[in-house]
């Protein structure tokens, strides 16, 4: 009976953990790191702790204030082998160099119509991966040589 409650009151604990909005979700998943500048923020390592599918946020909060997550930093996921699906937030606007340097696992990653400017290398070491972006975004990722490998 005891055993039953413990697991019962680390389960409601949990509930109510996820339930709160008072951590970003990076936070509480993917523990991402940022750097902050102005408005916005750049994601700038995944601090080894990146699952298989990976949502960036489009906002995240520091010190009481919400910033726009508008950059992939050089280098953020580099090395984060157990990345498989990716989802670039709308309203990002760039991806630096490397920034998914040798993840192996990498296969699919979702570009938003926003992003502008995408580093040539972003996918050095990666094998596998399709980009999935926009008609708009399409002749920009042929430019950089990732076709076939693209699906609009």
């Amino acid at each position: 009976m005891k055993k039953i409650k413990s697991i019962a009151a680390i389960m409601i604990c949990l509930c109510m953990l996820f339930s709160l909005s008072v951590f970003p979700v990076s936070a509480l998943n993917e523990k991402l790191v940022y750097t902050y500048s102005g408005s916005y923020a750049t994601l700038t390592d995944c601090n080894g702790g990146a699952s298989a599918n990976v949502i960036i946020p489009t906002t995240v909060t520091y010190g009481g204030k919400n910033y726009s997550v508008k950059i992939i930093g050089e280098q953020a996921f580099s090395g984060c082998k157990y990345i498989q699906r990716i989802a670039i937030p709308k309203g990002a606007t760039a991806v630096k160099s490397r920034a998914f340097e040798n993840c192996t696992g990498l296969t699919d990653v979702y570009v938003p119509k926003s992003v502008v400017s995408f580093a040539y290398d972003a996918f050095e070491g990666c094998e596998n991966v399709t980009v999935h972006c926009y008609k708009s975004n399409y002749q920009f990722f042929s430019v950089l040589g990732y076709s076939p490998n693209i699906t609009v």
